[in-house]
């Protein structure tokens, strides 16, 4: 049997290339020890895909932040979505507001 000399190993959660020696992925924070399953390992999680971000966003509005947080985007990208989710809450909810008011106006001319 032949002996390998491991310069690096990949996260199995992020893919980062680590030191041998480490415990705990830098990147995502992931345990790196525990021998995780390969399927698991190389399948990408349902929130890390950017079509199903954009329905929640769309959905759920600023409700959403916990689960943008969870993603295993990069800081600025997710304080990127939640900016995003804030804004398009305040343009929804004020385009509702209005348009609630516009159609009590019509139904005040019309009684």
């Amino acid at each position: 049997m032949e002996s390998y000399s491991v310069t690096s190993i990949i996260c199995p959660s992020c893919t980062t290339a680590l030191d041998p020696t480490d415990d705990v992925c830098h990147q995502c924070g992931a345990n790196t020890t525990s021998g995780a399953d390969t399927n698991d390992a190389l399948r990408p999680r349902l929130m890390d895909r950017p079509w199903l971000l954009v329905v929640v966003l769309l959905h759920v509005g600023v409700l959403g932040i916990p689960l943008y947080w969870k993603t295993k985007y990069s800081t600025s990208v997710r304080l990127a979505i939640i900016a995003a989710s804030i804004a398009y809450t305040l343009f929804a909810v004020t385009t509702i507001v209005w348009g609630c008011k516009y159609i009590i106006s019509q139904f005040r001319l019309l009684a």
